[in-house]
């Protein structure tokens, strides 16, 4: 499918290398958003008394100071919470939930 996208005229070594690049992104992306698997893959999402947010990453740093951005998107079964430290604003990660994610259950 994704080799109808590449023109024909490119040459074969051309095709194969955008492949690879592609291929490679989206092994990263799932382990990284998917299976959690990489250092910086944010496992848990905590709200303390004051309201305040708190991520803390697989390899143990808890994010603090958040603010969650306007362009987050809840849907019944699918949510995307973008979020950015407040004293930055250049950097704006992510944090997926589904309903399985969040009840363990299918």
């Amino acid at each position: 499918m994704g080799c109808i996208l590449i023109p024909l005229h490119l040459s074969w070594l051309i095709k194969f290398s955008l492949i690879v690049v592609i291929m490679l992104y989206a092994i990263y992306v799932v382990c990284r958003y998917g299976l959690l698997l990489l250092p910086w893959s944010h496992l848990a999402l905590s709200v303390n008394a004051k309201n305040a947010l708190q991520i803390t990453r697989r390899d143990g740093l808890q994010l603090y100071d958040l603010s969650i951005c306007a362009d987050s998107v809840v849907t019944p079964y699918l949510t995307v919470i973008r979020f950015q430290q407040k004293k930055r604003d250049y950097d704006k990660p992510h944090f997926l939930f589904t309903v399985d994610y969040l009840t363990g259950c299918y």
